[in-house]
């Protein structure tokens, strides 16, 4: 081959790994860290790839050698680069612009881009003997320089882009998937992805950094103010049913709703919002307290009523079995939280809820309720659900419907056909009993009658 040759190919291999990066157009040749003033202003590296595909000459008085050499250090570069954690890369284009290590660390804690909190100027100054003004100066003139060079930063695009498609998010959420992507290499602080985006990643989304109630919330600025009383809306409407939700069924109900919002937002909204109350915090349960509507309250109450203490698993399971509460599948510690805050409501030695001091069941029961337990309390609570059924529908007219209602209620409770007072453990010489009594009883209504 004739001289140049070798070098021309092995520039335009180089050229053709470029532009298969599809970074590489993201890429300034005006970057600091490249020391290439002399480049065009806006020209990346796809462009300096491309041209060297098309031109007959590498232009600019350089020789196929030198233009190899200059793509395989921007290559380079660009690989080294894409591995940094957000720290790294901000501190490598920091020492980049700034002129003195002096002026670069004071940039790096006056914006906080070490992953610290910034620092107030008198600190600052006071630290390297330097006036409030001189420090604010310093890190002025750092930002304004580096507006004018472009820097090549894969990390703080990749965060900005994240924060852009999560906003609404928490600052400690945000930061923990950060972490989880290998973005950041242990916690930062909010200010400084806060000021990393306003500073580096100009053409992102902006995104503000705002506090609400008592956490931190990176936030879009067009939604404003707006989202936190969306995200309450959503919450008065989990708490319209039961007066009791949780922070997944909210944050379910908002992405059903194509307004997704993570668990840290709606935890926050429901804390700065008056009259909400958690009733088990690490679980994400909340109540109204102030609500008149205490469905899961009068239930309670009522069931220990009729039914005398019970433990807070058996009190879970005739909650489940309530018709006008399906679906709500409360946890056995969130059961026996809500339960003691009950009019009444305590807590023994054995862990059995009772009410102190005891209330007439009756008064709290429909009429068809007071019948069928006194129909069950007079076989001694344990009565198979056939005979149940016979005595409550035929004998005393109960209809069918009604008695499968309460049945189906929370105040009795069915075992291998056997119906009891919810809580109550009929066991097996009971269930056995029952049975037999059940057969004995068929077997006597089909003997014929002896003529005398």
């Amino acid at each position: 081959p004739r001289r140049g040759e070798n070098d021309r190919d092995r520039a335009r291999a180089l050229a053709r790994r470029v532009l298969a990066d599809p970074d590489s157009a993201r890429f300034p040749l005006r970057d600091p860290r490249l020391a290439e003033p002399s480049a065009p202003a806006g020209a990346s590296l796809a462009d300096l790839a491309r041209s060297l595909l098309q031109a007959r000459t590498p232009g600019q008085g350089r020789t196929w050698t030198q233009a190899a050499q200059r793509l395989a250090r921007c290559l380079e570069a660009m690989a080294v680069w894409q591995g940094l954690s957000l720290t790294q890369e901000l501190a490598a284009v920091v020492a980049a612009v700034a002129p003195s290590q002096r002026d670069a660390a004071i940039v790096l804690r006056r914006y906080g881009l070490d992953g610290e909190e910034p620092e107030a100027l008198a600190a600052i100054g006071q630290r390297h003997r330097l006036t409030r003004e001189r420090v604010r100066q310093i890190a002025a003139q750092w930002a304004q320089r580096q507006r004018h060079l472009p820097a090549y930063t894969p990390v703080t695009a990749a965060v900005a882009r994240y924060l852009a498609g999560a906003a609404p998010v928490s600052a400690a959420e945000a930061t923990r998937a950060l972490e989880a992507q290998g973005l950041v290499a242990g916690p930062v602080s909010p200010r400084t992805l806060e000021n990393a985006l306003r500073l580096l990643a100009r053409d992102a989304p902006r995104i503000e950094l705002r506090r609400v109630g008592g956490a931190l919330f990176f936030v879009r600025p067009d939604e404003g103010e707006g989202w936190p009383p969306r995200v309450f809306g959503f919450v008065r409407e989990a708490l319209r049913r039961a007066n009791v939700a949780s922070v997944a069924e909210v944050v379910s109900r908002m992405a059903a709703a194509g307004s997704p919002v993570g668990p840290e937002a709606v935890a926050s909204v429901v804390e700065a919002q008056r009259g909400i109350r958690w009733i088990h915090r690490e679980m994400g349960y909340f109540w109204d307290p102030a609500s008149p509507r205490q469905p899961v309250l009068r239930r309670v109450v009522k069931l220990l009523a009729v039914a005398g203490p019970l433990p807070p698993a058996a009190l879970q399971r005739a909650l489940s079995r309530e018709r006008r509460l399906r679906g709500l599948r409360l946890p056995e510690p969130v059961v026996r939280l809500m339960a003691l805050r009950a009019p009444g409501v305590t807590e023994g030695a054995d862990g059995r809820l009772s009410l102190a001091p005891p209330l007439d069941g009756a008064k709290l029961m429909s009429p068809a309720e007071q019948l069928m337990s006194q129909v069950l309390a007079a076989n001694g609570g344990v009565l198979h659900r056939s005979r149940f059924h016979r005595s409550c529908v035929t004998e005393r007219g109960i209809r069918p419907a009604t008695f499968e209602a309460v049945l189906g209620g929370m105040l009795f409770q069915v075992t291998a056909g056997v119906c009891t007072f919810a809580g109550c453990d009929p066991g097996p010489d009971a269930i056995a009993g029952a049975r037999e009594d059940r057969i004995a009883r068929g077997r006597a209504a089909r003997r014929p009658a002896i003529p005398r």
